[in-house]
C-alpha cells in the first residue's frame, strides 16, 4: 500500500536509514535537512509504502516539474527494503495521469537500475556527465 505522510516529520524515524542510502545512490547533493525542509515546506511530497501487513517497508519523495515539455512528476527519492518499486512506479504513474502531468522521471547512479528501470517499462532519457576535479581538465 502506498499513501501520502500528511505530517512528513512523523516519518523521519522510519525513513532515515533508507534516505541515507538513497541519498548516497543521488551523488549526495543534498542533505537530509534540505530534504526535510523541502518536506516541510510542501515543495516534496513525502509517500510512504507498506507491506501487506501495513509494516513500514519504504518510501518515495515526490515533486512535480514545470518543464519546456510540461509538468512531470518527478521522483528524487526512492527507497523500499522489500524491492516493491515497481508498485510505487505504477503508483506515480497514475498519479501523474490523474493529475494531467506529462510523465514520470527518476535520476539513479544505482548500478543495475538501469536493467531494473526497463523491466518497469521505462526508457533512458538523457545521461549526466560530471566532473569533480576540474582543475586538470583542459
Amino acid at each position: 500500500m502506498i499513501r501520502k505522510a500528511e505530517e512528513p516529520c512523523k516519518y523521519f524515524h522510519q525513513i532515515r536509514a533508507g534516505l541515507e542510502k538513497a541519498i548516497s545512490h543521488s551523488g549526495g547533493y543534498v542533505s537530509i535537512g534540505q530534504i526535510f525542509d523541502a518536506l516541510n515546506a510542501d515543495q516534496w511530497q513525502l509517500y510512504i509504502i507498506t507491506d501487506d501487513y501495513n509494516e513500514y517497508v519504504g518510501f518515495g519523495i515526490v515533486e512535480v516539474l514545470n518543464t519546456s515539455n510540461g509538468p512531470w512528476l518527478n521522483l528524487p527519492f526512492v527507497y523500499s527494503s522489500d524491492g516493491l518499486y515497481a508498485e510505487f512506479f505504477g503508483f506515480m504513474g497514475k498519479l501523474a495521469e490523474e493529475n494531467g502531468l506529462n510523465g514520470v522521471k527518476f535520476v539513479s547512479s544505482r548500478e543495475g537500475f538501469e536493467r531494473k528501470a526497463k523491466e518497469f517499462g521505462w526508457r533512458k532519457g538523457f545521461t549526466e556527465w560530471i566532473v569533480e576535479d576540474f582543475r586538470g581538465n583542459k
